[in-house]
């Protein structure tokens, strides 16, 4: 087989593999809930929050509150969603409460219940918990669900 047979099969053989592309959206923009999570939240100096993420292995960024103001943000099916304390019990810890109950206008309640806290530099992690959404139609959907409470300091 000569050079130019040989080039030539090489590219029919290249040229297909080139040609496959994967779709690209049109819209660019990913709605949160296909993400792995909330839109990233900060605190301000002085301020405190509470972080929960999904415990299995993605990880997701689920929940953030803000016991101060009773207030919190939730990845709901649909995208993030604003929330307000019902109530909170427990020892709370960096002003926040592992044991939570919110309300949302479309979701009704969401049950929040941190455990197995655990004492790090600056903040206090926890090893398990559950969120508990329940539907409309009655149903709960309980979710394992990991948390960090932290503040960060006034310079």
């Amino acid at each position: 087989m000569d050079v130019k047979h040989l080039l030539l099969l090489l590219s029919a053989m290249i040229l297909p593999a080139c040609a496959t592309t994967s779709e690209v959206p049109q819209n660019s923009e990913k709605s949160t809930a296909q993400s792995n999570g909330l839109s990233p939240k900060t605190l301000a100096a002085g301020d405190c929050g509470l972080f929960v993420w999904t415990s299995d292995a993605q990880k997701q960024f689920v929940l953030f509150s803000k016991s101060q103001n009773e207030t919190a943000a939730w990845l709901s099916p649909k995208g993030e969603v604003s929330l307000t304390s019902k109530s909170r019990r427990g020892d709370a810890t960096q002003g926040q409460f592992p044991s939570q109950v919110f309300i949302s206008e479309n979701y009704g309640e969401l049950k929040l219940n941190l455990r197995d806290p655990q004492s790090i530099s600056d903040g206090t992690r926890y090893r398990s918990g559950t969120l508990t959404v329940d539907s409309e139609e009655g149903w709960s959907r309980v979710i394992s669900v990991v948390g960090l409470s932290v503040c960060k300091p006034v310079n």
